[in-house]
């Protein structure tokens, strides 16, 4: 599955199981000011994308920031919860901003924090990486990410997760550049 538009490619694929995304584009007159809060502040941009999501900050693993990402779900699904790493870089000499993330290692804070878990459902984002690079007249952005919401899921929140998963880029920088948040998710 694909969607190709100008400035905005997206690949999508099953990889054994998983759900992978790659999206390429480039987002005109975007500066490192415009990109400062995401580069700073991952999480913060993060949590704007989905009014059903609540982060909450955990112990830092390995020295890094980890977040507890609670995804609700529609009725008669059991909510999602996944712990989040964040790896940012930046390379002065380039102007290249790096953002990896993953869930992968954190397992043991499922059980570290059961009370705000709860009966939640432990997904896995099983890796996220993101690379905005300097281009004249703005940034060319790159990203590969890769989930699993884990348990049963009805088709339609399938199909949902899907659109919205292969618009997450095109959400982000839109924020950054505008202030405009994504609609409602159901």
């Amino acid at each position: 599955m694909y969607l190709e538009e100008e400035n905005y490619n997206v690949r999508t694929a099953d990889v054994e199981g998983l759900k992978v995304i790659v999206t390429k584009m480039f987002v005109p007159d975007c500066t490192p000011e415009k990109l400062a809060v995401y580069v700073d502040s991952p999480w913060t941009v993060i949590e704007q994308m989905n009014n059903r999501m609540v982060l909450t900050k955990v112990e830092d693993q390995g020295g890094y920031p980890t977040y507890h990402f609670m995804n609700e779900m529609p009725p008669m699904v059991y909510n999602r919860s996944t712990f989040v790493t964040f790896y940012v870089t930046q390379d002065e000499a380039t102007g290249v901003k790096t953002i990896c993330t993953g869930s992968e290692g954190n397992d043991h804070l499922m059980e570290q924090e059961a009370e705000s878990v709860g009966s939640n459902v432990q997904s896995c984002l099983v890796g996220n990486y993101c690379k905005m690079t300097p281009k004249e007249g703005g940034y060319e952005v790159e990203q590969v990410f890769s989930f699993d919401l884990a348990g049963w899921l009805p088709g339609f929140v399938q199909t949902l997760q899907m659109s919205r998963s292969k618009e997450a880029t095109r959400h982000i920088f839109t924020y950054l550049m505008t202030g405009e948040r994504p609609e409602v998710v159901f």
